[in-house]
């Protein structure tokens, strides 16, 4: 038991440690997670300024339908010193 809870410690420092660089230096990193978007319905309006046409006004136009997915991101910069460049 106390052998999970170290390496549950330990994961949750290393998850929570921001870039760390010297003035100076380069540094590099790995991020990711997972994304559970929630579903969207698209609302509007749409109107003619013809004065013969009527005007079209509608509430639902669409509904938008998103699947769950994955956030990877690298990163890498250089440290100045008075500041960072990160691409």
């Amino acid at each position: 038991m106390r052998k999970i809870l170290l390496l549950s410690a330990a994961a949750l420092a290393v998850v929570a440690t921001p870039a760390a660089a010297r003035d100076g230096s380069g540094y590099f990193g790995i991020e990711g997670g997972v994304l559970f978007p929630k579903d969207m319905d698209v609302e509007g309006e749409f109107l003619f300024e013809d004065p013969e046409t009527p005007d079209f006004l509608e509430n639902d136009v669409a509904q938008v339908e998103f699947n769950r997915g994955l956030d990877l991101d690298a990163i890498a910069g250089f440290d100045f010193g008075a500041f960072r460049v990160e691409g």
